[in-house]
């Protein structure tokens, strides 16, 4: 066999697809030249290198490792927004009570001034407040007419 057939077929070779009596011959060739010894070795270096990796298997531990590391990664996050969600939480409620609190007390002051109204026309009508614009400041019937009206 001729160097030229011999690096054609080594990569047959190599991959294992050249038949028996074809390997016979490259293989006693080869023996007896070393310019395709040394064309071989190139060859396989580069077979090698392209070749996959054998598949690894995990150990039993491995998963459930990965595993516990990632719930690991994942409670820092939670933790560190849960005094945000809490805080926004509390602001929520806040601005709630403060919302209703004020419509509340708009409702009260509403009432108080319609009272103030009521009472104060009640007690014009049956006593006048024009009588005591006389009084002195000062005095004590003075105090009586401010709260009076009031």
């Amino acid at each position: 066999m001729k160097c030229k057939r011999v690096k054609l077929l080594l990569s047959k070779y190599l991959d294992g697809e050249t038949g028996r009596n074809e390997e016979k011959i490259l293989l006693y060739h080869i023996e007896k030249c070393t310019a395709c010894q040394e064309e071989k070795e190139r060859l396989e270096c580069v077979h090698q290198l392209l070749m996959p990796p054998e598949a690894i298997e995990p150990s039993p531990q491995f998963i459930s490792r990965v595993r516990q590391r990632v719930a690991r990664k994942r409670e820092p996050v939670f933790l560190l927004l849960k005094p945000a969600l809490t805080s926004l939480a509390f602001l929520i409620l806040v601005a709630v009570f403060f919302f209703f609190g004020s419509m509340i007390g708009n409702k009260i002051e509403a009432q108080k001034s319609m009272e103030k109204q009521m009472i104060s026309s009640t007690l014009e009508k049956t006593i006048p407040l024009s009588i005591f614009s006389d009084i002195p400041d000062g005095s004590f019937a003075s105090a009586y007419y401010a709260l009076l009206k009031e």
